[in-house]
């Protein structure tokens, strides 16, 4: 009754009613909204996206457990990459109550959204994937720690993800070191 067919065949995502009262009704839909983009590669019908960003600010408001639980959903989905760029792009992860640290400008890297890609074509494991996420918008494994930690994943998971970046931090450094041994 409310065109979703139509819609789903345009692969367009929009709001049944008026986008402003939806995501004034529950702020979580506003990430979710980017979750079903980016899971089933749905363009965010112009109002809707409006509408997502004039509530943003709102997010802050969502319990930080049901924030995770769909940020999740998106890393660990089909299309992390772009879920990453709608994140950035929206601004809504720099709003969570516990924001994450994605800078806008990571939506025009179509390099690191591609390494993003690969790596979510090539593993489902949701370690690499969040380790992948995190390195490409630049979370060094201290603030990667304390950031999981406050947004209550399982200590498991944050110590497994930690411990990838922090290899990856000291194959840099060592790759670093070689440079300049090789310089000289």
């Amino acid at each position: 009754p409310f065109g979703g067919m139509d819609d789903l065949h345009m692969k367009r995502l929009r709001c049944v009613g008026i986008a402003e009262q939806r995501f004034a009704e529950d702020a979580l839909r506003m990430l979710r909204c980017l979750r079903f983009a980016a899971e089933y590669e749905l363009d965010i019908e112009d109002n809707t996206w409006s509408a997502l960003l004039q509530h943003a600010d709102s997010i802050r408001s969502v319990a930080i457990e049901r924030v995770r639980a769909e940020l999740e959903r998106i890393v660990e989905g089909r299309h992390p990459e772009r879920g990453v760029r709608l994140l950035a792009e929206s601004g809504l992860g720099a709003r969570f109550s516990v924001p994450m640290p994605i800078h806008p400008n990571i939506a025009e890297n179509k390099a690191k959204l591609a390494i993003l890609e690969e790596i979510s074509t090539g593993t489902s494991d949701p370690i690499l994937r969040w380790a992948a996420v995190l390195m490409v918008i630049h979370m060094a494994s201290n603030a990667a720690s304390v950031w999981m930690r406050n947004m209550t994943f399982p200590n498991r998971k944050r110590e497994e993800v930690g411990a990838l970046l922090k290899l990856n931090e000291e194959l840099q450094s060592q790759l670093a070191v070689e440079a300049v041994i090789h310089e000289r």
